[in-house]
């Protein structure tokens, strides 16, 4: 949202007369937004597991970098929604065909009994790699070797909306 917002205001216009390029403007706001991110994972984890008592059989740090990496993919598929979008409103439409079948598809809801092509759409989707990984570090106490790979597919899914995002932005600059 703060993308279009800067856009529309025309902010970025003079920004992007500096010598910035595209992917540095934007990997300011992952960083940015990324930072706000771990702070909220750790609250969130920290209420989890204290407040409300989640189980957690596995490193708790683990968890963290687990929700920081979902949280980083949720910036970046933000930056690219804002890439497509012109204003706020369609970001907010954008987002929800983004985010409403993440949450269906991700596995927090049992699947099995779902035709095949649902279960395929949702092997297509980070949060379903991201939902994977908390389960196994929650409930059955894995370790990193155990949930490397989902991690990596939610890094790859992260690294793939910032190159996307980015070759949106440039072609808006131009």
């Amino acid at each position: 949202m703060s993308l279009v917002n800067e856009r529309s205001a025309g902010t970025m216009k003079r920004f992007l007369a500096t010598p910035v390029k595209p992917a540095e403007v934007l990997g300011g706001y992952t960083l940015g937004f990324g930072v706000l991110a771990l702070v909220q994972s750790a609250i969130i984890v920290l209420i989890a597991l204290t407040l409300i008592g989640f189980p957690c059989e596995g490193n708790v740090a683990l968890v963290v970098l687990t929700a920081v990496s979902l949280a980083i993919v949720s910036v970046t598929s933000g930056l690219l929604v804002s890439g497509l979008a012109s204003s706020a409103f369609q970001v907010i439409q954008l987002m929800l065909l983004f985010v409403v079948p993440q949450i269906l598809l991700s596995g927090l809801f049992d699947l099995s009994a779902a035709p095949g092509w649902l279960q395929a759409i949702s092997a297509c989707l980070p949060l379903t790699y991201g939902v994977d990984a908390l389960r196994a570090i929650m409930l059955r106490g894995a370790g990193f070797a155990q949930i490397g790979l989902d991690l990596a597919v939610v890094w790859g899914f992260a690294i793939a909306f910032f190159v996307l995002a980015s070759i949106g932005f440039r072609k808006k600059r131009a």
